[in-house]
């Protein structure tokens, strides 16, 4: 019986150890709030870019997206009203007809030219992580009035790719893509603005 108690507390013990051990493993991703700068046209990618901003403004995180979503973008933040909802007014409206609401977009992630975003909605207390473009969680952010968050990891990665340091990811990656990367350097002379 002794010997089974003692190894129920070497159990319990190792046990104790790993709950704290494993929280410590998780990975805790540092977050920068960023608003929307500006929304402009890159006659040279021959895209609509927006420009996100740290809450401090000295980083700058540019991202390629399409004409419709850049439109989306700008009627918001000129608080232009359709007659009829559009596809992010739809959205939050059937959001705000539920119990379910947009707390904040996460842009995660930038893989062979691409951004990836979350939207991060929360029901009856727990949280949702929906995969997204970033144009459209960006679109629905700002009708939401919740918060755009950058992890800095990702921040510092486009920097250092700004900044002509290549990572093997650019090595490899699409000539078009560095010079996108490189024209951000030129903005806002080289971007055509739609919002300033």
């Amino acid at each position: 019986m002794r010997q089974r108690a003692q190894m129920f507390g070497a159990l319990a013990l190792a046990v104790a150890a790993a709950v704290p051990l494993a929280a410590c493993r998780q990975r805790q991703v540092e977050e920068v709030e960023v608003s929307v700068r500006h929304v402009g046209f890159d006659p040279e990618a021959r895209a609509p870019v927006v420009v996100l901003e740290t809450r401090e403004g000295a980083r700058l995180l540019p991202i390629w997206i399409g004409a419709a979503e850049a439109d989306a973008i700008v009627r918001e933040m000129r608080e232009v009203r359709p007659a009829r909802p559009l596809t992010h007014d739809l959205l939050l409206s059937v959001l705000a007809s539920t119990s379910v609401r947009l707390q904040r977009v996460r842009i995660t992630d930038l893989r062979d030219g691409t951004f990836y975003a979350l939207l991060v909605l929360s029901d009856a207390g727990r949280d949702i992580e929906v995969d997204s473009r970033p144009s459209d969680a960006i679109a629905l952010a700002l009708r939401a009035h919740c918060p755009i968050v950058v992890s800095r990891a990702l921040l510092d990665r486009v920097e250092a790719e700004r900044a002509g340091a290549p990572s093997r990811r650019e090595a490899r990656g699409s000539s078009a893509r560095r010079r996108r990367v490189a024209a951000v350097d030129k903005f806002p002379s080289h971007v055509i603005g739609l919002r300033a």
